[in-house]
């Protein structure tokens, strides 16, 4: 597979911020600068990037479990594109999932951020 996976992951991510509450947005941009290892396990239909925020940079006060999702990046060749969720455990993030609806990740994805040519959509119904 040939795939960017942490400049998908980047891009997913910060756009998800983007679409926050700011004073949320700052603290899990912060976190997400200073994420250590990521641990990253690739399916034929997706993956998800775990990752490992340490104990000292801010949380979010009284979050538990959150799932913020129902995005979608179109990728050429594919139906339908690659749905996005991120999970916020404990006032953290900790993890991004991305799935397909039923296809195979293709062996490589083309990225291109310029001029907005990369769009996420909210997946509607």
């Amino acid at each position: 597979m040939n795939i960017e996976f942490d400049k998908i992951e980047s891009y997913v991510i910060n756009k998800i911020f983007t679409a926050m509450p700011l004073n949320e947005a700052v603290i899990f941009r912060e976190q997400y600068n200073n994420r250590q290892n990521i641990n990253r396990k690739v399916d034929t239909c997706g993956w998800y990037a775990h990752f490992c925020i340490p104990n000292e940079v801010k949380k979010i006060a009284n979050t538990n479990t959150l799932h913020i999702g129902d995005v979608v990046m179109p990728v050429a060749g594919m139906e339908t594109g690659i749905g996005f969720i991120l999970h916020i455990s404990d006032g953290y993030i900790s993890c991004l999932e991305s799935y397909t609806y039923g296809e195979y990740l293709p062996a490589s994805i083309p990225i291109n951020f310029a001029n907005g040519a990369m769009k996420l959509t909210a997946k509607s119904g």
